[in-house]
């Protein structure tokens, strides 16, 4: 089943159209939320990876809609408000993973986004203010602070901010979407950075260009990455990447990288990845979301 296919078919569920991502009702969540989560697990094979975990997809679906409705019951229970939208980001989530690995969507800023968006969102919240005492619920993304606040230690404090260029940072999901922390000059002192693309010129003294790029020393501006029977980029690009994606360097020559079940050392061609010495299709990132949901995780 394709993605577009699941998410148009859960749309009933309570969405709306004119509020920029539509919402999803206390009641439907439970169905809603079962039935994307488990026509993308079906979709995307993720039985064949471990066919242990739900013996159909109804199976799936029934052990979803459990543990969501327990959540549901905590949060209605503390008498805390619902916010309808964050089951729309949710899926929004699944839907940009498209069955990808979780190596092929890391560096996806579309996925970055939707991810920050629903990482952001609670589906419960309360009144309490910045600074003063809160309780986190235990069986859902949810506390008693208000919107934009997130309780941490037993009191409420606001959500941690991602940096554009220049902010500091530790690690990339302290930046924006797009951005990469890094240390253009100095690994002690990291700032939000935007990776310079093709034709543009190399950033700071690690001479750093976009992932799919190298930095052309004679003329210090990123150059693509070489493909199948040329030359392999002098130097290793931030990927430590020689030769462009689905592609490998064998004797200073980029070659096509192995395929399903060929040997390889680091390189397979695009969509699969080397795991034991050997070229995998790899899992969609999304499919071990789901077990963890199922399980109350």
């Amino acid at each position: 089943m394709g993605l577009g296919a699941l998410f148009a078919s859960v749309l009933p569920y309570g969405c709306s159209s004119d509020d920029g991502g539509g919402s999803v009702s206390q009641s439907d969540a439970p169905n809603a939320v079962a039935k994307a989560l488990c026509g993308d697990y079906y979709g995307c094979s993720c039985d064949e990876d471990n066919p242990s975990v739900f013996s159909s997809q109804d199976d799936c679906e029934f052990q979803i809609a459990a543990t969501v409705q327990q959540a549901i019951d905590e949060g209605k229970a503390a008498g805390l408000s619902y916010d309808d939208t964050c089951i729309p980001k949710l899926r929004t989530v699944v839907s940009t993973v498209n069955c990808r690995s979780g190596s092929q969507v890391a560096l996806d800023s579309s996925f970055l986004e939707a991810a920050y968006e629903f990482t952001d969102c609670k589906i419960y919240y309360g009144p309490n203010q910045p600074g003063e005492a809160c309780q986190s619920l235990n069986d859902s993304s949810g506390d008693d602070c208000v919107k934009g606040s997130v309780c941490v230690a037993g009191v409420c404090g606001p959500l941690v901010a991602r940096g554009g260029v220049g902010a500091s940072c530790q690690q990339n999901a302290e930046c924006d979407p797009g951005l990469y922390c890094i240390g253009i000059d100095n690994q002690n002192a990291k700032t939000c950075q935007s990776l310079p693309s093709v034709g543009q010129t190399c950033l700071g003294t690690l001479d750093l260009c976009a992932t799919t790029a190298y930095c052309d020393q004679a003329t210090k501006k990123c150059a693509s990455l070489p493909g199948v029977g040329q030359a392999c980029a002098p130097s290793p690009n931030v990927l430590l990447r020689r030769c462009a994606d689905g592609s490998t360097c064998n004797q200073d020559t980029c070659e096509a990288a192995p395929g399903a079940g060929e040997a390889c050392a680091l390189e397979c061609a695009v969509g699969y990845a080397c795991e034991a010495n050997r070229c995998v299709k790899p899992p969609s990132a999304s499919c071990e979301y789901t077990r963890a949901v199922a399980a109350g995780n």
